[in-house]
């Protein structure tokens, strides 16, 4: 019997909780007064001009916002959304309008995120009078933001919650932060050419030594993204060697007030093949035969890993938790945030738990036939033995962390 072939019956938990941590922090808020001050500064109009919708306006994550505003004077409808770094974005606008009732949540389309619904009357260039009209704000997994869907506003509206539309025509609004700094690169291979640029003016960088130095050793493809912010871009050195399925990277910020970079630190570095979800960073990387993933939170500028995903692409997934070392085997996905947690049962009627993976760390204890457990990490020997260190929650909930062999569990037909 090939007992490597275990029957992984995956956990109705998440391995990691991501959206829906973000989905337990989302409350109905007034908009800040710092935030009003800075739509009307944005927008040029007087406070006195603009009230929030009463019951409309949402907060979700840390310090993110999206919510109503009625200009009075023009009897318009504004939608805004706020993001914690300070950006401002217009995701709807309409004249001779006036909303009905507050913002509602859904979660019709059982995503982690609900969708965020606005219902309005509309009465400009109506003949026969106002019309209903809905404006959705759909969450973007890969932008980390909320974005507008017409097709699922138009979805919401007729009533049939059936046959949920494909989200294709998701519009998201550009971030407007009128004190940003932006950097400009006119030559992915000339470092010289880096410029910061502020109100049209732009004036050359500083290049640190250390930039100079990863150049040299090979970090010489230059490009900009936003890394750590979705409102300070940021210089990205990488390694592209031909040939190399990896391609690393090492990330410089600028700092507007001495006019230079600095790279960002990260541990343990660098990233590969990167790809931004929400509040976290993904390195890829292949190592001999297997794929590995670094997954590192984003917060406050920088980044911290936070767990490690290793075989990606295998029947099991071994993660590492960095804040206390623990494991867990997860389901094969391609999103991290969707790997979850493996079980087994126990299919003999006595089954002996041992300290570590050998015959000789045999215990006094045992799980009876039925017993379920949670994978935690997986052992071989050159035998063909294997072993499963398991993780079983008594009556009185006290976890039991001990290894069992294989052939206790169940396994494929």
């Amino acid at each position: 019997m090939n007992y490597k072939a275990l029957l992984l019956t995956i956990a109705p938990l998440f391995a990691f909780a991501s959206n829906a941590q973000e989905a337990k922090q989302i409350e109905k808020k007034a908009f800040p007064a710092e935030i009003i001050n800075r739509i009307t500064t944005y927008e040029s109009i007087s406070k006195d001009e603009i009230s929030s919708l009463e019951d409309g306006v949402i907060r979700w994550g840390d310090s993110n916002y999206i919510g109503a505003l009625i200009n009075k004077s023009q009897n318009e409808c504004r939608i805004y959304t706020y993001s914690r770094e300070g950006d401002i974005a217009a995701l709807s606008l309409y004249p001779d309008c006036k909303f009905i009732d507050g913002v509602k949540l859904s979660h019709a389309r059982k995503k982690e995120m609900p969708d965020i619904i606005f219902k309005m009357s509309l009465s400009s260039g109506n003949i026969s009078g106002p019309v209903e009209h809905y404006v959705v704000a759909v969450f973007d997994d890969q932008k980390g933001k909320y974005c507008e869907s017409q097709s699922i506003a138009a979805w919401y509206q007729i009533g049939i919650l059936s046959n949920i539309p494909e989200t294709f025509d998701i519009s998201c609004p550009a971030f407007t932060n009128k004190n940003r700094v932006e950097l400009k690169l006119n030559d992915p291979h000339n470092p010289s050419t880096i410029v910061a640029c502020k109100d049209d003016q732009c004036a050359p960088v500083s290049l640190p030594q250390l930039l100079i130095n990863d150049i040299k050793d090979g970090y010489s493809e230059l490009s900009i993204d936003y890394i750590t912010s979705s409102s300070h871009p940021e210089l990205v050195a990488t390694n592209a060697v031909e040939g190399s399925i990896n391609r690393c990277s090492v990330v410089y910020q600028y700092n507007e007030n001495s006019g230079t970079l600095s790279r960002l630190e990260i541990k343990p570095g660098p990233i590969c093949n990167y790809k931004k979800y929400q509040d976290y960073l993904v390195s890829s990387y292949r190592d001999g035969a297997k794929w590995f993933e670094d997954i590192y939170k984003i917060s406050q500028g920088g980044i911290n890993i936070e767990l490690s995903d290793s075989c990606v692409g295998c029947e099991q997934v071994s993660r590492i938790f960095h804040k206390d070392g623990s494991k867990l085997l997860v389901s094969d996905a391609a999103n991290f945030m969707e790997r979850k947690p493996l079980t087994s049962e126990v299919t003999v009627e006595r089954a002996p738990l041992y300290s570590s993976p050998e015959e000789k760390a045999r215990t006094k204890m045992y799980l009876i036939k039925n017993d379920k457990v949670t994978l935690l990490d997986y052992s071989a020997s050159d035998s063909d033995e294997c072993w499963y260190l398991t993780r079983y929650k008594t009556a009185t909930e006290k976890n039991i962390e001990k290894w069992l062999k294989c052939e206790y569990l169940k396994t494929k037909k």
